[in-house]
Order: structure tokens, then sequence, then C-alpha cells
């Protein structure tokens, strides 16, 4: 009862949008029950092709009810949602059959599951207080990546740790012990679909392995500014177990 409408095309690649309104006359004595709605991408010399499609159920009375729905393609794949305003407005209010069933609303979109967490650990040690060993860059490498990842990769400030050795606050500096809590903090209440980075900076070493279990019998280390050749050093063992084991 109705003939197809188009909206105008969108050139944006990203995140097209459409925010214009497209008017139905409908027939009082043929009734419309639902909209189709197909969104295609339409390319300019090439094929158009169909991205995916929906089915909007129309709700009985009159008034306004606003929907996310999902589109699916012809083999049912999902294909992202859209969400659509109704506004339904009769200049005589229909009478449906006794015996007819309402229409059924259509039901909202499952909601989207929230977005992914991101966290980073950053450490660079240019060993300001070392009498040997001292490296002039890697304080700028942390002050990069740190820009780098808020600035172009949405990691929220407050979910970056960056420790380096010019820091003021104690608990900034990359010790042995403040990178430990580090591991910790970035995997503390991590879920399945987070994105957890670690970036490290600095001096990297070989110790004797007492474990037996590496066949060149030498681990390899990173040397963190209170570096002793003891407990004060993060062995790969270590970051195997904190980044995978546990």
């Amino acid at each position: 009862p109705c003939s197809p409408k188009a909206t105008s095309n969108r050139r944006d690649n990203v995140n097209p949008t459409w925010n214009e309104t497209l008017v139905f006359d409908v027939d009082e004595a043929e009734p419309v029950s639902q909209i189709s709605i197909t969104v295609i991408d339409k390319d300019l010399h090439e094929r158009d092709e169909i991205i995916g499609s929906t089915v909007i159920q129309l709700p009985p009375g009159r008034g306004s009810v606003t929907y996310e729905y999902a589109l699916t393609t012809s083999s049912g794949t999902a294909a992202g949602f859209i969400a659509v305003s109704i506004f339904l407005q009769y200049d005589d209010a229909p009478v449906l059959p006794v015996t007819a069933p309402s229409p059924p609303l259509a039901p909202p979109l499952t909601p989207v599951t929230k977005a992914a967490n991101k966290k980073a650990l950053i450490v660079g040690i240019n060993y300001l207080t070392w009498s040997q060993g001292k490296l002039g860059g890697c304080i700028n490498d942390a002050n990069n990546m740190y820009t780098l990842l808020t600035t172009h990769f949405g990691f929220p400030e407050t979910n970056v740790l960056k420790l380096t050795d010019d820091a003021e606050d104690p608990s900034l500096m990359p010790t042995t012990a403040n990178i430990r809590k580090g591991f910790e903090w970035l995997f503390r209440d991590a879920q399945a679909g987070d994105v957890l980075f670690f970036h490290y900076s600095g001096h990297g070493s070989q110790v004797a392995d007492k474990t037996g279990t590496e066949e060149d019998q030498l681990n390899e280390c990173l040397c963190p500014v209170d570096m002793d050749w003891g407990d004060n050093m993060i062995t790969d063992d270590e970051i195997h177990r904190v980044f995978v084991d546990e």
C-alpha cells in the first residue's frame, strides 16, 4: 500500500548518519503493520552492496516511539544496528477488528556490551642516579608512548600509569616494587575483551637461571632503577607468570 522511499546519500565512510523525515500516506482501507528498512552502500560506477536490513513492526495507536533495530545480512549475519523514531498520526483513529491481534512491538536491540576497558603501564628509565650505564632517551620514549596512547588510541589518562626516574613522586619511580605494583594494577578487575598494554624502555640483561629450565642456563630480565642483581630485578619468568599463568 506504500511506495518505497529513500533518504539522500551520505558520504561519511565511518559513521554515516541520517537525520531526515520520511512521510508515508497510508490508506485506511489497507492499514500498514510494518516497514522494511534496507541500508545500501552505493558506490559510483560499481555495484551497490546491501549492508543489512530489518523489518519494523508498527505499534498500534498513535504517538512516538524510538527503538534500535538490529541489521542483518541476507545470510542472517549481524551487520550493526539502526536507530529509528516512529511517529504515528491518524486523521481518524483506525478501527481494528475485534478478532485481530495487536501488532507486536518491535523488540529493542540487545544492549551493546560495554566498551573494552583500556589500561597501560609505561616504564622509562634513564638511570639518572647511576654512575655508569646512563641512558638518554628512555624517559622520552615513555612520554611519547603516553601521548600516543591517550591521543590516538583512546586510552583514558586516568588509565595510564607512567613510571620514570625523573618523577618527583616516589610512588612513580620505576623501582622493582613499583613495577610489580604496576603489574598488579594493570590486571586488577580485568575482563575478557579489555586492552592491557605494557611498555618498557630501559636496560635489559641476563642472569643465571636457578630453576634449570633454560637451555642456555640464563634468564632474561628487565633492569629497574634499583637493580641489584638479587631480588631487585624483573625476570622473564616473572613476566610470563604475571601476564600468562595468573
